[in-house]
């Protein structure tokens, strides 16, 4: 499963979600302007992420913000391509740009001199680049402390399209086997029977787009007995995908007894070791040993170095509280090697320490490694207190884990902390039930089946439809053979 981070914004006490990985699409040159009107907390960075621009090129559309701070109430002007659509988080985004703009295509590299004010961000996009794609042609931006100065000339790559490679082709008809407790009581079999709910909605959709599905449902026996029988019959029908077991006593079994060229997918559990040597077998729940590497890719694909300095508020070795230590480590030595501004505190660094570390006129990110709800909280105040001072130019979120959403489930001191501390929190289990698509999905999940979804993390319904979603209509999940 693919970690991603939860962002929030209060505005106006409705509550909206946005992803990080903005749903926009920057496919046009040409420009056209609208105006925004800025709410209580929000950021020139959150905006700029939001419409899929610079900050600088929110400055040019609005010189007042040189000299004074952004304010609620305030009116922007925002210049963005003709071509952006916004597109709710959830909802399918538009298609991104096989190409670059037809008179941004060069097949050889060129040269450009740098002009006053231009930035790596206004550059790349005016030859049709990405930002990684202009520092990679130019050796000198990966030093550290590199900056881009007027009059310098740089390389700037072809950007030729690449010719898209042919789409794999999947299976004419798939035959889904499902192994799973779902008749014997309890929360185990809750979650198994709406997350293979979820799953026959997802089927009802592929059969609609002309998908040829077949589901067959096998009741998991207890963990004490053997699920020979039933990988019996699962082998006398076929199977393309099997979905299950929840029992970690059967695991060794589905995967010794299950047909050679069949994809298994455990939902629930995140310590299947079997994942290891099997490459036929997926996990939804990604493993807590992956959590370091996982958020480290994150962090360093969200936020560019040139424009960020993270604080690292951390406990002394040893500190029990510390139990994300190995993750918080992990990320500042991935940011270290690859060039960001990173600044080391005492875990109880208090609020004149942590704005003396802070950078001014960049986007500082908060850290911390420790889960716990108290950490949350103390973060969450110490944030929102910076967050009111800070001058011009400067903007500051927090960074947290997956433990916090469910920490602000039931306290909504928490909750509103996190909203206005600016937070991004990264999980590979959110839900967002607000767009349409969602709305649509929790509607025909109650029409069907006359329940409300279980109140726990991840969904279970949502879950399934996805599982069925991307194993089916993606055909590489089923044409090849790939390990997770």
């Amino acid at each position: 499963m693919t970690i991603k981070f939860w962002k929030k914004a209060l505005r106006a006490r409705v509550i909206f979600i946005i992803y990080v990985a903005f749903a926009t699409s920057t496919a046009a040159q040409t420009q056209k302007t609208v105006e925004r009107k800025v709410e209580r907390g929000e950021t020139l960075y959150k905006i700029s992420r939001e419409y899929g621009v610079s900050i600088e090129d929110i400055i040019s559309q609005n010189p007042a913000l040189k000299t004074e701070p952004l304010k609620a109430g305030q009116t922007l002007r925002i210049a963005l391509p003709m071509a952006v659509k916004r597109t709710a988080v959830g909802d399918t985004p538009p298609a991104a740009p096989s190409a670059a703009p037809a008179q941004n295509v060069r097949t050889a590299p060129a040269e450009h001199k740098v002009k006053k004010g231009e930035t790596l961000w206004s550059i790349s996009r005016a030859y049709g680049i990405t930002v990684d794609e202009l520092i990679a042609a130019n050796a000198e931006m990966k030093e550290v402390g590199y900056k881009l100065k007027k009059g310098r000339t740089i390389a700037i790559p072809a950007n030729q399209p690449a010719t898209a490679a042919p789409a794999p082709k999947g299976l004419a008809a798939v035959n889904i086997s499902v192994v799973l407790p779902l008749q014997e009581g309890g929360v185990v079999a809750a979650r198994s029977a709406e997350y293979v709910r979820g799953m026959l909605l997802a089927v009802q959709q592929l059969k609609k787009q002309g998908r040829s599905v077949r589901v067959h449902v096998y009741e998991e026996p207890p963990s004490a007995e053997s699920l020979h029988g039933v990988m019996q019959r699962i082998g006398a029908h076929g199977a393309d995908l099997i979905v299950g077991p929840a029992y970690p006593s059967h695991w060794s079994e589905v995967v010794a007894l299950s047909p050679a060229d069949a994809k298994i997918v455990i939902p629930f559990s995140s310590k299947v070791q079997q994942v290891a040597t099997c490459p036929r077998l997926f996990m939804l729940n990604a493993p807590a040993q992956s959590e370091e590497a996982m958020l480290a890719e994150l962090v360093a694909a969200s936020f560019h170095k040139e424009a960020t300095h993270v604080i690292f508020l951390t406990h002394r070795p040893g500190d029990a509280r510390a139990d994300k230590s190995g993750v918080a480590t992990a990320l500042k030595n991935r940011l270290a090697l690859n060039g960001y501004k990173t600044t080391v505190l005492p875990a109880d660094a208090d609020l004149t320490v942590v704005k003396g570390a802070l950078k001014k006129g960049t986007f500082n990110l908060l850290a911390a490694d420790a889960s716990d709800a108290d950490t949350q909280q103390r973060l969450q105040s110490l944030t929102v207190a910076l967050r009111q001072t800070l001058p011009a130019g400067t903007q500051l979120s927090l960074l947290g884990y997956d433990s916090w959403l469910d920490h602000a489930a039931g306290n909504s001191a928490l909750r509103e902390g996190l909203y206005a501390a600016d937070s991004y929190v990264a999980t590979t289990a959110f839900y967002y039930p607000y767009t349409r698509a969602a709305m649509a999905f929790e509607a025909d999940y109650k029409k069907w089946f006359g329940a409300d979804f279980l109140a726990v993390s991840p969904r279970m319904a949502p879950l399934g439809y996805d599982t069925a979603l991307t194993f089916v209509s993606e055909p590489k999940c089923l044409a090849h053979t790939l390990q997770t």
